[in-house]
């Protein structure tokens, strides 16, 4: 009986420590994604971020197809209130204090920004040189941490999609 109520015991905090710790493993905020259709022309890797913390923020994809490479901000609650004739909407950027200059173009539906190629190399040469980025637009504020982003995007460049360079 002694033996018994031990070996239970031992289970149970064998059983807590491995819930335990599977919950406090740390989800990393990047994920690479390789999507494949059946033609092969439109296949494209996705490599995207999204604050574990908030569930419905602005999230950052960057796309890759056989012809280019795209860095989009996408919210998911309120759109984009910006009316400008262009559809450029401005774009606050801090790196390690520095202040680049930036516009995004808003995308129909309000929902999506499409950064143009001079912004989207700066944030990937911040984020290489593992210095976090902070983008505001308008009501929304993301911040893209480096933690796990270069070994990711290295496996980005490398995929099938690999004919488009920046």
């Amino acid at each position: 009986m002694w033996l018994a109520n031990k070996l239970w015991k031992r289970a149970y905090k064998t059983l807590f420590l491995l819930l335990f710790s599977s919950c406090t493993q740390r989800i990393s905020p990047w994920q690479h994604d390789e999507i494949a259709t059946r033609s092969p022309e439109y296949d494209f890797v996705r490599l995207k971020y999204q604050d574990p913390e908030l569930i419905s923020g602005p999230k950052i994809e960057l796309i890759k197809s056989k012809d280019h490479l795209r860095m989009y901000l996408n919210v998911s609650s309120l759109g984009i209130s910006t009316e400008n004739p262009d559809k450029s909407v401005p774009v606050k950027i801090e790196i390690e204090g520095n202040f680049p200059t930036a516009t995004a173009y808003k995308l129909e539906g309000k929902q999506r920004l499409l950064f143009p190629e001079e912004t989207r190399d700066v944030i990937i040469d911040a984020l290489l040189h593992n210095e976090q980025v902070l983008l505001t637009v308008e009501r929304y504020k993301i911040v893209l941490k480096p933690e796990g982003f270069t070994p990711l995007f290295k496996k980005y460049l490398r995929s099938k999609n690999s004919k488009c360079v920046i």
